[in-house]
């Protein structure tokens, strides 16, 4: 009876009897293991964290401007000053300059947070937040484009009916950022080792594909476009530098 006392003294009282505190506490997460795959499942959820994208996209954009812009609008002023029509140069590089530093501005504010409660990601053409408790599972998918052999890691988040809540492509982000992430939402985590084409991504999780992606008509207006804003600039251009243009004067 002494030995009860002491022990109950120790445990305190439960209505279950002398049980142990830590065999009292619930499981949270429970799964098995996906054939093929690797499953990490933290026992606890690590601090929040903040990734940003990776860093040499940036400087690959920025030295990009600078050798493309640099030898063009030095022609261009060359030209436009004999013509006495360089502040239409001026215009267009002010703007150009504009949407290199708007652009700047917006990838330096991008990122993915992962706090107590939520999931915030942020972007260059929006932000999102969601609830930390709607995350089901976090798959981290290697894939490939059939015409390149390189990996590109992507991470998708699941709700409870397989929805995508919020994708993390390579592209952007490193796989190290995908892990920490990961790691931080706590929820149940699938690493697929064996890479598979984008198109058997989506296959397997017919969420995933942004509004734009596997759109073939998207992408022929696209070009449509971009081809349309091109050739008005370069007439533009040719005008303000004297040359022959659809915008001169008749």
């Amino acid at each position: 009876m002494a030995y009860g006392a002491r022990l109950e003294s120790v445990l305190g009282e439960s209505p279950r009897g002398f049980e142990s505190p830590i065999l009292r506490q619930k499981c949270l997460r429970s799964f098995t293991k996906p054939v093929g795959g690797e499953v990490v499942d933290p026992r606890a959820a690590p601090p929040a964290v903040r990734v940003t994208p990776r860093p040499a996209l940036l400087r690959a954009g920025l030295i990009a401007s600078a050798v493309g812009g640099l030898p063009l609008f030095a022609v261009l002023y060359w030209l436009a000053i004999e013509q006495g029509s360089w502040l239409r140069v001026l215009m267009l590089h002010l703007i150009v300059l504009a949407i290199v530093a708007v652009l700047w501005w917006q990838f330096l504010a991008t990122y993915v947070d992962v706090t107590g409660q939520q999931i915030t990601k942020v972007t260059l053409v929006g932000r999102r937040v969601i609830d930390r408790a709607d995350v089901a599972s976090v798959v981290i998918r290697h894939t490939h484009k059939s015409s390149s052999s390189d990996d590109i890691p992507q991470l998708i988040s699941l709700d409870a009916s397989g929805r995508r809540l919020f994708r993390m492509r390579g592209t952007f982000w490193s796989f190290e950022d995908m892990e920490s992430v990961a790691n931080a939402i706590a929820a149940p985590v699938s690493v697929e080792t064996d890479a598979v084409s984008v198109a058997e991504f989506y296959a397997e999780f017919p969420s995933a594909p942004y509004w734009y992606e596997g759109r073939l008509w998207i992408f022929i207006l696209s070009v449509i476009f971009g081809l349309g804003l091109s050739f008005l600039t370069m007439s533009w251009i040719m005008s303000a530098t004297g040359g022959p243009s659809i915008l001169s004067p008749l």
